[in-house]
C-alpha cells in the first residue's frame, strides 16, 4: 500500500508541476479538501496512530496545500530579509 501512496504521490506532483491552466478546477473543493485532510491528520497524530499511516496522510495535506497556493498563484517573499508576507 505505501508503494502505491509514493507512487500516486509522485504522479500528482509531476501532474500539477506542469500544469499552467486551471480551468475547471474547482477551488472551493480542494478547499473542502484540504480543511478534511487537515481534521483527518491532526487526529492520526492525536491517536499516536503508526507511522505508516500518518506520513502519507500528512504528505497528502502539505501536498494539498500546495496545490491550493498555485491555484491561487500565491508567492511568500521577505520582507527585512525575515518576515515571510504573502
Amino acid at each position: 500500500h505505501m508503494c502505491f501512496d509514493v507512487l500516486a504521490l509522485r504522479a500528482d506532483v509531476s501532474f500539477w508541476r506542469t500544469t499552467k491552466n486551471f480551468a475547471g478546477l474547482s477551488l472551493s473543493s480542494m478547499v473542502t479538501s484540504f480543511v478534511c485532510q487537515i481534521v483527518i491528520a491532526a487526529y492520526l497524530v492525536d491517536e499516536e496512530a503508526s507511522a505508516l499511516v500518518k506520513w502519507p496522510s500528512i504528505a497528502w495535506t502539505v501536498l494539498t496545500a500546495w496545490k491550493i497556493a498555485k491555484i491561487m498563484h500565491c508567492s511568500v517573499r521577505r520582507k527585512w530579509g525575515i518576515v515571510p508576507v504573502p
